[in-house]
């Protein structure tokens, strides 16, 4: 019983870790892009996504170094998942959705085509090889720079925005020393979480993949749910659903490539309760969120409820389906 204790502590100390490591990261990214006058929509979509998938990229990857690969999996299915519903649902929630942005368009179909592309590996050939890492990971760099130069094309007549007045007062060796201060605490964070999270499983016996589902997912979300919960407060939804999208892109892509090269020749096998059902899930989830995205003009406080509601049905059911 005091084992179970302290590896919880254990656990609540690295989410802790993550999710404040997280916010120095993102906070210290986003000001150095606005004094390189990066506008606000690249920032969302490419270096505030990037650092808020930073968590699931460190405790993914040291999952896989411990051997632990279904929790790997299980982050990042999971933090698919709950960036759909939780992340959305609780910035919806705080301040209703405006669906504003032309070239969501641009977004929501590279959503659908890296969510397409890991259901497509994970279903067709159940384990992904170091060259297939690699090759995920240049699919990556290819979208970063179809969607910069988009919403870089799409902005170029339009003023400055206003992210924070305090943020472009601040000297850009102070965001530098954030951003290393950010990263140090991620990995550091990660390790405990992983560590302690497999500790928990193996004296519960409840299987690694459904804690990586919920409570490694929902820790590494923190940071999606803090950056959007800030923007939308700022009257910056654009921000909090471009957060959302890049960092599912990321998680797809970036994050399966990085975990399978680090499988190395092990390779980075989908555990089949995934192929079976959770991967279907995040892709039907990704495939309604689309729809809104392109049809809907806001997404108010019910319908975030909604989707809060659906994320906890979503995992009483990922429970008994991994005690079967």
């Amino acid at each position: 019983m005091n084992s179970i204790l302290i590896n919880i502590i254990f656990c609540l100390v690295g989410l802790a870790g993550l999710y404040f490591g997280g916010e120095k990261l993102v906070t210290g990214a986003v000001t150095t892009a606005n004094k390189l006058n990066i506008r606000p929509q690249l920032v969302a979509i490419t270096i505030v996504a990037l650092g808020t998938s930073l968590p699931e990229l460190f405790v993914s990857v040291n999952a896989v170094n411990q051997g632990a690969q279904d929790i790997a999996w299980g982050n990042v299915v999971g933090s698919n998942i709950s960036n759909l519903f939780c992340v959305l649902g609780f910035a919806a929630i705080v301040s209703p959705l405006l669906i504003t942005s032309k070239s969501l368009k641009v977004e929501v179909f590279w959503v659908f085509f890296s969510c397409g592309v890991l259901v497509f590996s994970a279903r067709m050939f159940s384990s992904i090889s170091v060259l297939g890492g690699a090759l995920l990971l240049i699919l990556l760099l290819g979208i970063i720079f179809h969607v910069s130069i988009t919403a870089l094309k799409s902005q170029k007549n339009k003023t400055q925005s206003d992210i924070d007045d305090s943020w472009k007062n601040s000297k850009i060796w102070i965001s530098l020393l954030t951003i290393c201060f950010g990263a140090l605490l991620l990995i550091g964070s990660a390790e405990l979480v992983v560590f302690s999270a497999k500790k928990i499983a193996e004296i519960l016996v409840i299987p690694e993949a459904f804690i990586g589902l919920t409570i490694i997912a929902l820790g590494t979300s923190l940071p999606e749910v803090a950056a959007s919960i800030v923007a939308v407060q700022r009257g910056h939804s654009d921000i909090a659903i471009g957060n959302v999208i890049g960092s599912n892109i990321f998680n797809s892509l970036g994050i399966i490539g990085a975990a399978a090269i680090a499988s190395g020749s092990q390779k980075f096998v989908a555990p089949e309760n995934f192929v079976r059902f959770d991967i279907l899930v995040m892709f039907a989830s990704t495939l309604i969120l689309g729809v809104i995205f392109l049809y809907a003009k806001r997404i108010g406080r019910r319908t975030g409820a909604i989707f809060v509601f659906t994320y906890l049905v979503y995992v009483w059911i990922a429970f008994h389906q991994a005690q079967i």
